[in-house]
């Protein structure tokens, strides 16, 4: 199974459970008798308290199309290979020049970072929620804000504020659905 990038949100499960079994009232694989009404084992799915589809009690459908775990969304979320562009070219610049000039570099390789992860991210990972790259593309610049980046070169930037932000950001960023359905209409979470 490969590695799909896309947040797969509680709406995208309960759309692929519907393609699965065709019918909210449908047992997957047993499409001519209807599933007995009820609550779904496992997330709030199938509730109607919850705006859910109605799929039954006990219905055979497979784990793959159970929405992303907190912990899931938050490696989706980070934006690991903007990072390491990043940081190899901070490194390069703050040993080649200094004051203004690092300053403007440094700007420019942020800018830079941040337009290379939304297409890395958009071509390379084939992430289709524009939302979801926002939110990425903004993890990356607190990233950056908490390693000093260019913002290190101000006088009123402090370790301890970068730490602050990166430690908020990775504790609420794992709550976060993007909004909006995958483009492509592909729920599957290994892209199958």
């Amino acid at each position: 199974m490969t590695f799909n990038r896309n947040i797969f949100t509680l709406s995208d499960a309960a759309q692929r459970r519907m393609k699965l079994t065709k019918s909210p009232f449908h047992r997957v694989g047993q499409e001519d008798k209807l599933a007995e009404p009820g609550p779904v084992d496992g997330p709030s799915l199938g509730n109607r308290q919850d705006g859910g589809p109605f799929l039954g009690k006990d219905v055979d459908v497979p784990k793959a199309v159970d929405p992303d775990q907190w912990h899931q969304r938050l490696i989706k979320y980070f934006p690991g290979e903007a990072l390491s562009l990043y940081l190899a070219l901070d490194g390069i610049l703050r040993s080649a020049v200094s004051g203004y000039e690092l300053i403007f570099w440094l700007g420019i390789v942020t800018i830079t970072s941040c337009v290379f992860n939304a297409l890395y991210l958009k071509k390379v990972w084939k992430v289709n929620r524009k939302a979801q790259i926002a939110i990425s593309t903004l993890a990356l610049l607190v990233y950056i804000f908490s390693i000093g980046g260019v913002f290190k070169e101000f006088l009123w930037w402090k370790p301890f504020y970068g730490s602050l932000a990166v430690i908020l950001t990775s504790a609420f960023l794992s709550f976060v659905d993007p909004p909006g359905q995958n483009a492509t209409g592909d729920l599957s979470q290994d892209g199958t």
